[in-house]
């Protein structure tokens, strides 16, 4: 039997956000062009509404790709890696929870849409309310669909 050493380590060292390579030419960018400043608040919302690893943004817009060319078992396969690479993002699993609708699939649809509800808090509001209205939607209540949507134009609500 023959041993031969390696030079790898057990686990890899930890590599920072993928997002924070868009930052500085960001910030550069604002300032050249007279914008403020992105707060705290408005950054933390547009990181948790992006994939947080670039596969998982990979899967994530490929598969949106193919749900809006109609292909909805492509974007099912691409969509369900993604929710696999990226388990946290709330609008993974809602693009998932539409591709499970338009291949009739109602109960996993459901269950894709409670579990992108259930990780929006983060979101803005307009991207929890778009959740909201498409978990509601697949509860087939469709008045709060209706209401849930109409509250994110800041139109009156039905009652």
């Amino acid at each position: 039997m023959r041993v031969t050493p390696s030079l790898r380590s057990p686990k890899p060292a930890p590599t920072p956000s993928f997002w924070i390579w868009f930052r500085a030419p960001g910030a550069r960018l604002r300032e050249k062009l007279g914008v403020e400043e992105v707060t705290i608040a408005e950054a933390s919302a547009v990181r948790a509404e992006l994939p947080s690893s670039p596969e998982g943004s990979r899967l994530y817009s490929n598969g949106l790709a193919k749900l809006r060319r109609y292909d909805a078992q492509a974007a099912r396969d691409l969509l369900a890696k993604a929710a696999n690479a990226d388990p946290g993002s709330a609008l993974i699993h809602s693009a998932l929870a539409e591709a499970w609708i338009a291949l009739g699939y109602d109960e996993k649809a459901k269950e894709e849409a409670k579990s992108a509800l259930d990780l929006s808090a983060g979101l803005s509001r307009e991207r929890r309310l778009f959740i909201e209205g498409g978990y509601w939607e697949t509860t087939k209540d469709w008045d709060k669909a209706i209401d849930t949507y109409s509250s994110r134009s800041g139109a009156r609500t039905r009652r």
